[in-house]
């Protein structure tokens, strides 16, 4: 009787991510990588420069695209998340996307993106 119930619940384990996690504004960057790397995803470069000293960011290959998450260097907490994505085309003729995310599933990898960019204020040096 113990073997069944042992095995059943290393089924319910192994088909439970440990790390699962909606990234979204205010989370964790610690927490944040964790659970992107457990859920398969690798961090990635993009030729990209921060526009605000106060702000790092983080690149993770998501899909044919990257996920942009920035976060205060001071809270370690996620401040923005922006998902990039271009074609395969050359430099020259290459189209390219980018959204506003408001959250993204590490387990699903459902993102939530918005189609026009909000207004939001850079980081107050009293809130980072």
């Amino acid at each position: 009787m113990q073997k069944p119930i042992h095995l059943l619940f290393t089924l319910l384990l192994l088909a439970c991510p440990l790390h699962a996690l909606e990234l979204k504004e205010g989370v964790s960057i610690d927490e944040a990588n964790k659970a992107m790397a457990a859920a398969g995803y690798r961090e990635t470069g993009l030729s990209m420069t921060r526009g605000n000293l106060d702000l790092n960011l983080v690149f993770w290959g998501v899909d044919d695209g990257v996920l942009i998450v920035s976060y205060s260097i001071k809270t370690k907490k996620i401040y923005d998340l922006t998902y990039y994505w271009s074609d395969g085309r050359a430099k020259a003729h290459r189209k390219t996307k980018r959204l506003s995310v408001t959250r993204f599933d590490t387990e699903s990898g459902a993102m939530l993106a918005l189609t026009k960019q909000p207004e939001k204020p850079q980081p107050s040096p009293e809130t980072k």
